[in-house]
């Protein structure tokens, strides 16, 4: 009789240590994995994606400046007699520069307003806040960018925000109306595939109708 609780000692022992291992591994397990690799590792591909986002808006916009000098200049050689070639060429550098200020100084100040936007407690982006952010860049655009090529070019640099403003106000509005075209397309495409959805289901539903009877 003395002997069974020494016997049976050990054996809670064990029972004990194997439960305590238990709750051990099953904390480690709900514990959050450590994520500082991943981290540091994303954020730069993060950068380097928007980077290559607003390169592209910005060549995107310098491209079609560029072909309309080069035509442009073109058909300016031949209507003076000049030649063709090296008018082209000239309007189309002068249109490629110029296309690059402008742009350039617009995506800057987007970037900006996105970054402030970011920063602040509204989480929401209304239509009407997107088109004046929209006029707000392109404004800027047109009065950075103008002071600066009419500075480089006739030494006026109040000249060159005069013109270049109207220009990227019109710009402005072309894109949003290329924008809210683009979002009408889409809101179309979109219930158009729920009405094909729909009368697949329908006609799926008197087949099987049509087979039970």
């Amino acid at each position: 009789m003395p002997l069974s609780p020494m016997l049976s000692s050990p054996t809670r022992c064990d029972d004990c240590n194997h439960s305590n291992s238990i709750k051990n591994n099953s904390l480690l397990a709900s514990s959050p994995p450590t994520t500082t690799t991943s981290s540091s590792t994303s954020s730069p591909s993060l950068l380097f994606h928007a980077f290559l986002k607003e390169f592209d808006h910005v060549a995107n916009r310098v491209g079609i400046c560029t072909l309309f000098g080069f035509f442009g200049g073109a058909a300016y050689g031949t209507l003076k007699g000049f030649r063709r070639r090296s008018t082209a060429l000239k309007a189309a550098s002068s249109c490629a520069i110029v296309a690059t200020s402008v742009f350039g100084m617009e995506r800057i100040a987007a970037v900006a307003l996105r970054q402030q936007q970011q920063q602040s407690d509204t989480t929401t982006i209304q239509h009407d806040d997107s088109s004046r952010w929209t006029l707000s860049s392109h404004a800027f655009a047109g009065v950075a960018g103008g002071a600066l090529n009419g500075y480089l070019y006739q030494k006026k640099p109040l000249r060159g925000m005069f013109y270049f403003v109207p220009i990227m106000l019109c710009v402005a509005g072309m894109e949003l109306e290329w924008k809210h075209r683009k979002e009408l397309r889409t809101a179309q495409v979109q219930l158009e595939q729920q009405r094909g959805q729909k009368v697949q289901q329908l006609n799926q539903h008197d087949d099987e109708t049509a087979s039970n009877s």
